[in-house]
């Protein structure tokens, strides 16, 4: 017997939208196609979510993060219902509570 997999809908906040443009402009302003890059490698990591989200360790507020390839930047994110929100596009190496801050 073969097993349904639930189908999620992957929502982006206004402040996940606002974080990919900002990105996608800044590495373009590097180098001519590397937003692109950007893009392709984000749309990758959208995928890999909404295929199994729970794959993702839960944190203590509720969310989970996911890691962009070949770019430094964690997918912030909850699962409600057969929803996934997506809250905020965040580099690594920035402070946790700058997303969680988002989040609450």
């Amino acid at each position: 017997m073969e097993e349904k997999l639930e189908a999620y809908v992957l929502l982006l906040t206004n402040e996940a939208k606002q974080d990919i443009l900002e990105i996608a402009n800044w590495y373009e302003s590097k180098r001519s196609g590397l937003g692109d890059e950007f893009m392709l490698s984000l749309e990758a990591t959208f995928a890999h979510v909404s295929r199994n989200p729970k794959l993702f360790q839960l944190h203590q507020i509720g969310v989970r993060c996911a890691f962009t390839k070949r770019f430094p930047y964690r997918v912030v994110f909850e699962i409600d219902g057969n929803m996934i929100v997506v809250y905020s596009i965040v580099h690594t190496s920035r402070n946790p509570t700058v997303w969680q801050s988002v989040y609450d």
